[in-house]
């Protein structure tokens, strides 16, 4: 709760040292904790500490959750390292995770505000192949990058798709 709060407000050299109080006193840390600080390092832009983080998780037999990956794709995404992102969703396949909608959705999104609209279809049809229905974020997603594009008809189509 308390390496959470200071997550959020920014504070995240006490959140560490907290994390590294737990460690030095024989507690370890589970996933949501460790998601919690790998949340607020991308929310500071320092997705590299995060990384770091993650590592750590899995060499101490943490298996980070869909969650965790979805946490660490988003700030690539945010930023147009759309390839840094792509790794992590084939981390997560090979985690043996199921990605779901709202990774597939930060994936998409990403991928259309690059206006690499043909990777963001790609994206949504394979949710579809795997069982996962787009939400109203992923259908505004792509209504967003076609309209962007000039795809109007697309961005229509998709449109009464939803209604």
């Amino acid at each position: 709760m308390v390496i959470n709060r200071l997550c959020k407000v920014g504070k995240m050299e006490e959140a560490n040292g907290l994390l590294e109080l737990m460690s030095q006193r024989g507690l370890q840390p589970d996933v949501v904790t460790c998601t919690t600080m790998i949340s607020g390092l991308c929310k500071e832009a320092k997705v590299e500490e995060a990384n770091e983080l993650l590592e750590w998780m899995i060499q101490r037999g943490l298996q980070p959750n869909v969650v965790t990956f979805t946490t660490m794709i988003n700030r690539p995404c945010k930023e147009g390292k759309i390839e840094d992102a792509s790794g992590l969703l084939e981390l997560i396949s090979q985690s043996r995770l199921q990605p779901d909608v709202v990774t597939f959705t930060t994936m998409i999104n990403g991928r259309c505000k690059e206006g690499k609209m043909e990777e963001a279809n790609g994206l949504l049809e394979l949710m579809s192949q795997i069982g996962l229905q787009p939400n109203m974020v992923t259908f505004n997603a792509m209504i967003n990058g076609l309209s962007t594009e000039g795809e109007m008809e697309e961005a229509n189509a998709l449109l009464e798709l939803m209604i």
